[in-house]
């Protein structure tokens, strides 16, 4: 939902990022390249980091909502789409119109 969102513009002046993990430098940015092509990420911002956030959630179990004018956290993690399905989604829609 992520890419296609930032595809389609339906949020103007939000800014996408997805950040892929890993302890190894080279497997992180590997799995960050990889993760960008496999779902044509060309929309959003694509990075890499050697640990997993200390707060938040990451993917399908939610997303970090951050302020776009000094990046201050508006909501740590989202609903889950893993746990409520589409209505996660039309969540996020809500909170970002």
């Amino acid at each position: 939902m992520l890419c296609s969102w930032a595809r389609q513009g339906a949020f103007p002046g939000v800014a996408f990022v997805c950040v892929c993990t890993d302890q190894d430098p080279g497997a992180a940015r590997y799995q960050s390249l990889v993760f960008s092509r496999k779902l044509e990420m060309a929309a959003t911002f694509n990075a890499f980091g050697l640990r997993k956030p200390s707060m938040g959630q990451l993917g399908c179990s939610g997303f970090i909502v951050l302020r776009p004018q000094d990046a201050g956290i508006i909501i740590k993690a989202t609903p889950s789409y893993l746990q409520y399905g589409p209505k996660a989604h039309r969540w996020v829609q809500c909170v970002c119109v």
